[in-house]
């Protein structure tokens, strides 16, 4: 590994967990700041191996955007299945329809099919069962249909648009 390289990849894990340690400790002093920062440097030194994926380019404007316009769409679909679910528990018939769904994604990186996998499964209704390659089974609690193009577009579109502006 040539010494930009570990550079980029250090200075990511301190960026992260220095953010980590801000988050943890908030409201801090001074002195927790400088402790904080310390801490995520000498971490990021025996860590920094590690962030194969990672470093300064995910830092890029457009990759940041992306993410923070991708919070509030899971957050308002946890919202909605949530309201889904609330609704199907609370009927006296119990109208469900579970169904074990197989969908492929166009993600490529293990980290886009991390957060895919995590969003399904967040999501009240869904959960991610297995992922193998380009292939996830999904298990829903209620879903009309069982084909692979009904679980891409009402499953996985509504994610996988969105993760495609901050990961591969």
């Amino acid at each position: 590994m040539n010494s930009s390289n570990y550079f980029s990849r250090w200075f990511f894990g301190f960026i992260v967990l220095s953010l980590l340690w801000l988050a943890f400790t908030f409201p801090f002093s001074l002195a927790e700041l400088y402790t904080g920062l310390a801490i995520g440097a000498f971490i990021s030194l025996f860590t920094a191996k590690y962030f194969e994926e990672f470093g300064i380019s995910s830092f890029a404007p457009s990759k940041i955007l992306g993410l923070l316009i991708y919070i509030p769409i899971i957050l308002w679909e946890i919202i909605k299945a949530n309201i889904e679910v609330a609704i199907i528990v609370l009927s006296p018939s119990l109208p469900i329809k579970p169904a074990i769904v197989t969908a492929k994604t166009k993600l490529k990186s293990d980290i886009g099919k991390m957060f895919l996998a995590n969003s399904i499964t967040l999501t009240p209704g869904t959960l991610t069962v297995d992922i193998i390659d380009d292939t996830y089974f999904i298990h829903c609690i209620k879903i009309d249909k069982t084909d692979e193009k009904y679980a891409i577009d009402s499953i996985i579109g509504k994610f996988e648009k969105h993760l495609r502006r901050f990961v591969k």
